[in-house]
């Protein structure tokens, strides 16, 4: 099987350092773990078919519509579930970019049409580009991940609106990944649902995977702005694909206002932090970012991502070889920032390995 991801541990027979996995070091919320023991006795029990209390909870954080919320087993499953309910013939995305994204296009039998950014350019996605983007290739979707990943990339507001209007005039949908949105700097202001209600061309996709720390429980939603749209995706979608457990970790991790503020401001520290370390290497092109990793480009000849990858697996540390995104060559890593402890030990161990 090809590993398309990072987080993989369980191939490994000793105990890692995962920085191949973008997940808060925070862990899990303190009310989703008290949840979620107070309700296993509920597991002999089918979860609500319509999931109306995660939905209304998912809506109060997100301040949208609940009727316009849906659920997936993770925001992957709401990928696909996109491609089966909507039928796109073409769809267009830059790239580099989360690599489910394509598959779940060609699954579906729609055309991946790629925009490579230029990462000597600082992979820069100008309004521009997707304008004239969209208006040559006819494409019916257009797929943004904001930030990006691997890039780490944000468009900012007035861009985004500017994009989904050109967008709607060309009657392309727009879907937005904003899985890693609350690690941003200027959010909620930064997500596009602080006005997506303004337009009927939008999907917005969230998870509580990053921000929230809960990968293991596949918790996934999206607001749809199209009442065609969502009528398609609730037609396709299979029954109970969210677990109880999972749902039940919905409806309370977004009330948990300790964790969201020590989250941020660890966030708002240990990037900047991170970014200045890696940035010390003579042999690192680093890209900053606004979420909570960093791309980096290795600037020698003589080492490519996968070496680097061996050599630090050696030492306990998992970066993620980004090589297998398209638009990067071999020399591409990803690495997650995690706790000052933990970043202290990779800095220290990567010191042997570049100048």
């Amino acid at each position: 099987m090809m590993d398309f991801h990072g987080g993989n541990i369980y191939r490994y027979p000793y105990p890692v350092i995962d920085f191949s996995a973008n997940i808060n070091p925070l862990g899990v919320p303190p009310r989703v773990r008290k949840a979620v023991v107070e309700k296993l006795d509920l597991l002999v029990h089918y979860p609500d078919p319509e999931y109306i209390a995660p939905r209304e909870a998912a809506a109060r954080y997100c301040r949208v519509s609940k009727e316009n919320v849906i659920l997936g087993n993770g925001a992957t499953e709401i990928i696909f579930q996109l491609f089966r309910a909507l039928k796109p013939d073409r769809v267009l995305a830059p790239v580099p970019l989360f690599s489910e994204y394509e598959r779940a296009a060609r699954l579906g039998g729609a055309e991946f049409v790629p925009i490579v950014l230029d990462w000597e350019n600082g992979f820069a996605l100008s309004p521009q580009l997707l304008f004239e983007n969209l208006q040559q290739v006819g494409a019916q979707m257009l797929m943004l991940c904001n930030p990006n990943n691997p890039t780490g990339k944000l468009l900012d507001r007035d861009t985004m609106k500017a994009v989904i209007e050109t967008a709607k005039s060309l009657s392309v949908t727009v879907v937005v990944d904003e899985t890693f949105i609350e690690f941003t700097e200027d959010y909620p202001d930064s997500s596009v649902l602080s006005f997506a209600s303004e337009f009927d061309n939008v999907v917005v996709l969230r998870a509580l995977t990053k921000f929230f720390a809960l990968p293991g429980l596949r918790a996934g939603y999206a607001w749809v702005g199209s009442e065609e749209a969502l009528s398609r995706l609730l037609l396709t979608k299979e029954p109970w694909s969210v677990n109880l457990l999972a749902a039940c970790a919905m409806e309370v991790v977004f009330d948990d206002a300790d964790y969201i503020t020590a989250s941020r401001a660890w966030i708002a520290e240990e990037r900047a932090y991170f970014c200045d370390r890696l940035a010390e290497f003579r042999d690192l092109v680093v890209f900053p970012p606004a979420a909570n990793f960093v791309l980096c480009r290795i600037n020698r000849p003589d080492l490519d991502a996968a070496r680097l990858k061996a050599l630090l697996l050696n030492d306990g540390f998992l970066i993620r070889d980004a090589s297998n995104f398209r638009g990067l060559d071999s020399r591409f890593i990803r690495i997650a920032i995690k706790s000052r402890q933990d970043n202290q030990s990779l800095i220290t161990c990567l010191k042997r390995y570049l100048s």
